[in-house]
């Protein structure tokens, strides 16, 4: 009888875990890849632009037309090698249809170790101006043998309301790689 009443309490659990996350009906944000950017090999300052990456679930059944937000970023460079490249400063973009949140920044090394983070640094209006952070990194971040070096800049699309309810956290990803 003991194990009866067990499994049935297991299975009510259950039911009850799918009916919550089904009534939910929350659309779950990926991972954004971003971009790549190549940096030829030398000294001096430079200016690296990204282009431009975003989350839209404007598509997805039941979502709203603000169910979006956009990112790029503008790298400030120092003396580029094949081993490892100096980061200056970072300034990361946001761009979104209904109000949402930045969350941590990592700068990570080659072997995607973080050499550098930084706490959430709070809202972006929904008002699709651009909002922009600047960060002062001033690391020499080694490659470790790999091709690039990553930050990583997270976020959370907020609640759009609607059927869907859609929104999420993600990241958008950006890279360094160096180049002869």
């Amino acid at each position: 009888m003991m194990k009866k009443r067990a499994t049935s309490a297991a299975l009510a659990a259950g039911t009850a875990v799918l009916a919550m996350m089904m009534s939910t009906g929350t659309a779950h944000a990926e991972d954004i890849p971003g971009f790549v950017n190549k940096v030829k090999i030398g000294s001096g300052t430079r200016t690296v632009y990204t282009g431009h990456t975003e989350l839209d679930q404007t598509e997805l059944k039941g979502c709203l037309d603000n169910a979006w937000i956009q990112g790029h970023a503008t790298w400030t460079l120092g003396n580029v090698t094949a081993t490892s490249i100096v980061v200056k400063s970072i300034q990361v973009y946001y761009r979104a249809g209904v109000t949402s949140y930045v969350g941590e920044q990592y700068l990570l090394r080659g072997n995607n170790k973080s050499v550098w983070a930084k706490a959430a640094s709070g809202d972006v209006p929904g008002d699709t101006h651009d909002r922009s952070e600047t960060y002062a990194i001033n690391k020499t971040v080694p490659l470790d043998g790999k091709s690039s070096i990553t930050f990583w800049s997270y976020f959370s699309l907020g609640r759009t309301g609607g059927p869907a309810d859609c929104g999420g956290i993600s990241t958008f990803t950006y890279k360094l790689q160096p180049v002869r």
